[in-house]
């Protein structure tokens, strides 16, 4: 059973050292039917916490363009080591600061294809 205590407060020079991952705009070519795997970058993570991880909006140009079942996933992947982001209470909290990578994940399972996906207001801190 997970605890349902609050986690401790982040600490001060941790929160000093994070560095959140924004993106206003990103748009990706959608050029072959298949998996697609967009390496977004990456962010600095106060004490292994994450405390927003969103995506504003997500548009296909042309929509004729179907994406597969699992839709577009925002995936932030821990240090090598750490725990996975499933449970604020599992995962818990560590010292210092965390770097993790940001990905998004899709499928076009199907043609046409030859267009482009545009993601809006990407945040992960």
């Amino acid at each position: 059973m997970y605890s349902t205590r609050p986690l401790p407060r982040l600490e001060p020079a941790a929160a000093a050292r994070a560095v959140p991952l924004r993106l206003a705009r990103l748009v990706s070519p959608l050029d072959h039917v298949a998996g697609y795997d967009v390496d977004l970058g990456s962010a600095v993570l106060p004490n292994g916490i994450l405390s927003e991880a969103a995506i504003g909006n997500a548009s296909i140009d042309p929509d004729s363009i179907l994406v597969g079942d699992l839709g577009i996933r925002l995936s932030v992947e821990p240090t090598a080591g750490n725990p996975p982001f499933d449970n604020y209470y599992a995962r818990g909290w560590h010292r210092g600061v965390e770097i993790v990578s940001v990905h998004i994940r899709f499928d076009i399972p199907d043609p046409p294809v030859g267009g482009t996906l545009t993601l809006l207001g990407v945040a992960v801190d």
